[in-house]
């Protein structure tokens, strides 16, 4: 029995022996396969943390820039608000003017009737000189009033009473 027991025992060691060299290579595979594993994972993180280093710098250059935006839209907005405000006084200043070109435009229809009514009158009048200074044979017409004058004569205002 007992050479029975020891050759169940050798059986089992043997068995046993076995197993721990199928355990001993497996572990082996495994112990590469992670190996290999943590390899690729190891090149992942350090090829994502590049990229993240630079977005990290993109962003600070992006930040950057987009301070120095911020402030040239403040100063163009300073600006526009500026020009706003001159546009809001010249917008005034072309009222008074359109009004004036207005009041201008009916005094050149008043004036522009008065240069008809004169040009009119020399048309009348020319003919008739002309049979005034043939029949006086004059070779200058006679001397106009207003060419004499030094000054046009002026109308004085009297001042108004006072009321008491």
């Amino acid at each position: 029995m007992m050479d029975e027991e020891r050759s169940r025992q050798t059986a089992l060691l043997e068995d046993l022996a076995r197993h721990m060299g199928v355990l001993a290579e497996s572990k082996g595979v495994l112990r590469e396969q992670l190996a290999a594993i943590d390899r690729k994972f190891t090149q992942r993180f350090e090829d994502l943390e590049m990229k993240l280093v630079g977005v990290t710098i993109e962003l600070r250059d992006l930040k950057a820039d987009v301070r120095k935006l911020e402030t040239k839209v403040d100063k163009l907005e300073t600006k526009v608000d500026e020009l706003d405000t001159k546009v809001d006084k010249l917008d005034t200043k072309v009222d008074k003017l359109e009004t004036k070109v207005d009041k201008l435009d009916t005094k050149v229809d008043k004036l522009e009737t008065k240069v008809d009514k004169l040009e009119a009158f020399a048309i009348d009048a020319g003919p008739r000189l002309e049979r005034i200074e043939s029949h006086l044979k004059l070779n200058k017409p006679l001397p106009r009033r207003d060419a004499t004058r030094a000054e046009p004569a002026r109308h004085h205002r009297r001042k108004p009473a006072k009321r008491t």
